[in-house]
This record gives C-alpha cells, structure tokens and sequence, in this order.
C-alpha cells in the first residue's frame, strides 16, 4: 500500500511538473510570436535546464537563433537545436508528444523550420557567390534536404575556379576533391591538355620527344611524337642542305617525314650533282648513284644531249654506241629503223642487218622479211565456196 502511494505521488508530480512546463513552452512560444527574444530564451533554457530533450524547447530555442531580425541570429546555431528537436521529437512518449500538441508543435513543424533554416542559410551563401560560402554551408548544414542541388551547385563553383587558374595542378586538385561531379570528364581534358602545355616547349623540341616517351597513357602522347617530327624536320628544311637531309635521314629513322625527306635529299641531291647540266655530270651522277630514283632523268638527258642538233642515223647510232645501258637505246634503234628501212623493200632490210650487227630485234625483221616473201591464195573447198582467210595457202607449200 506504501509502495503504490509512492508510485501515485510520483506519478502526480511528474505530471504536474509536465503541465508547467506545457505552461512555459505556451508562454515561451508566445513571446517569440510577439519577438520579445530575450524573454523568450530565458524561459526556454529554464525548461531545456530540467528537461535537456524537451522537443518543444529546442524547437522554441531553434526559432529563437533562426529570426534573423534577433540581435542573437546565427543560423548554424539554430541548425543544431533544430536537429535535436527532430530527434528528441521522434523518441518523446505519449506524454510528452500531447503536451507538443498543446502547443501545436509536433514533427512536421520541427521539418517545416528545419527546411525553412536550410532554404534561408542556403540563399545567404549563394549571395556571396563564393566557393567558400557554399562548402561552410555543406559543413554547417549536413542534413539540408537542399543537399544534390548544394552539391551542384558546389562543383560548378569549384570548376570556374580550376578553369579560371587554368593550370594542370588546379584541374587535379578539383578531380581530387571532386571526382563524381558533372564536369569530372571537361576537367580532366582540360588537366590533359595543360599538362602536356605545361610540359613542352617548342623552343626546346626534345621536351616533345621526352614527354611521348614519359607519359604514354596521355591522350597527347601521339601528338607531342608528331610535334617533335615536325619541328626536327622543319628545323632541316630551314637548313636546306644536303649535309642538313643526310643527317636527318641517317638519325631520325622513325620520323613521319622520312620518306618525304629521303625525296627532297634525292632531288636535291640529283640537281646538285648535275646543276651545269653536262653529259659527263649525267653520266658521273649514274655512276656515283646507281639506286637513286633519278636514274632515268639522267638517262634521259644524256639521250637528248646526245642526239642534240643533227638528227641523223648515225647521231643516233653513235649514242647507242656510247652509252649501250641506256634505257633510251630502244628509241634510238626505233628512230634508226624509221630512217634507214622501207618494210615494203625487203632490201633495206637485210642491208640495215648487214650495217647494224649488233642491232638487238634481228629475228624480228627477219619474220618479216619472209612474211614479205609469202604470195598466197585462196583454198576453194568441196563444195565451190572458198575457204577462210586461215586456209590461204603459200605459193611454196
């Protein structure tokens, strides 16, 4: 009987004790309606010193820092006892849960407030439009339900800083810090594209060569190769000499303009060696450069140094003479022939053979020399008619 007397009594102060302070939190709340703060938070704290998880209270205490014409505002304080009041809110029992209600206080107003705090903290940091201003807002506000579009926002601030330092270092740091924002990818082309800036230089075009050689995973490996082939080859051409081309082709077998230098060396070379245009300088080049492409413009020349002037037979047969190898012989022979033979005087024929024994087509004017020597006439077959051409027979047969 004792024991339940003790239970009851304490059951009656409990709730007298909740009935005052329903009593305080309604005053309280009160005299924030009417801004009279500094009243307000003396209550409040009274009620949050007997009751630290009072939801009610830290609610009242987080409108109390929230109203930002109180001497008092700072927000990130009022963050902090709107974060507990939303926690103390969803542990409080029966009791405490009907006295919210006494006051018109229950969770909804705690988010309510709570996005509220979060909207109004959010556009103070966007007016300072600082990189700074929104990343303390991320730290002080770590619930904000504005969190993907703070985020956003964040990432697009920090790249215009990266962008506006434009260096490899500042684009590093930011896919350091930031590697799963929508500029990830623009900022690692830009971190390509400045750090193979960063790390060349066309006044020093080894430093092109050293960097493919170095860093073959970066996207410009290639390029800087092609960079240090081009100046190397440039550098040659500004050079424009033979000893310029020969070193060239002898040290840089694996530039892209190899094949085009080789060409320029051999042309060079040729007009070089043969610039007074003589037939001896021809014939010294053919001997000195038996692989080079300009073989047959040597020969040519020769032919036509040769043949220069009188155009006779013997001009013709003098240069066969001459020069035996030369691929022009054959229309130095042709020339001879068209000259000295009548196909229709078998004579001229066999006169040009006797005259020219080493003349190199003997067989094929004597086939037609006995072409010549055929009369033939037609086959009359069987039955009257006469017979293809194919069955003509010869005079002799």
């Amino acid at each position: 009987m004792i024991a339940y007397k003790k239970i009851t009594f304490a059951f009656v102060l409990a709730l007298v004790a909740l009935t005052a302070s329903a009593t305080k939190i309604e005053k309280g709340i009160k005299l924030l309606n009417e801004k009279q703060y500094t009243k307000a938070k003396d209550i409040l704290e009274d009620i949050l010193a007997d009751y630290p998880a009072h939801p009610a209270a830290l609610y009242g205490m987080a409108r109390y820092f929230a109203a930002e014409d109180n001497p008092a505002f700072n927000f990130e304080k009022g963050y902090e006892f709107v974060i507990k009041a939303q926690q103390t809110a969803r542990d409080a029992n029966a009791a405490m849960k009907k006295e919210m209600g006494s006051v018109q206080i229950g969770e909804t107003e705690i988010v309510l407030l709570k996005e509220q705090i979060e909207k109004t903290a959010y556009s103070i940091a966007l007016k300072s439009g600082t990189l700074a201003a929104v990343e303390q807002y991320l730290n002080s506000f770590h619930e904000t339900h504005l969190r993907n579009e703070v985020l956003l926002k964040r990432n697009a601030l920090a790249f215009a800083e990266a962008e506006k330092e434009n260096t490899s270092a500042a684009y590093d740091q930011f896919l350091k810090k930031y590697p799963d924002a929508a500029e990830a990818k623009m900022a690692k082309d830009n971190y390509d594209l400045r750090f193979y800036q960063e790390n060349t230089n066309e006044k020093q075009p080894d430093t092109y060569l050293e960097f493919s050689k170095k860093h073959t995973r970066s996207p410009y490996a290639k390029e800087a190769k092609e960079k240090f082939d081009r100046l190397m080859y440039d550098k040659c051409l500004a050079d424009n000499t033979l000893e310029a081309f020969e070193e060239f082709i002898r040290t840089r077998t694996d530039n892209m303009y190899l094949a085009e230098a080789k060409t320029k060396f051999e042309r060079m070379l040729y007009e070089t060696r043969t610039k007074g245009r003589t037939i001896e300088e021809f014939q010294l080049f053919i001997n000195q450069y038996p692989s080079s492409p300009f073989i047959p413009q040597a020969e040519e020349q020769i032919y036509l140094l040769s043949i220069k002037g009188d155009k006779t037979s013997q001009t013709y047969y003098n240069f066969i003479q001459a020069y035996p190898n030369n691929r022009y012989t054959k229309d130095a022979w042709q020339m001879i022939e068209q000259m000295e033979i009548n196909y229709s005087d078998t004579s001229t024929i066999t006169t040009f053979l006797n005259k020219y024994k080493n003349y190199p087509n003997a067989s094929k004017l004597q086939k037609i020399m006995l072409q010549y020597q055929k009369v033939l006439y037609p086959v009359k077959a069987k039955n009257g008619k006469f017979l293809p051409s194919t069955y003509y027979k010869n005079l002799s047969d």
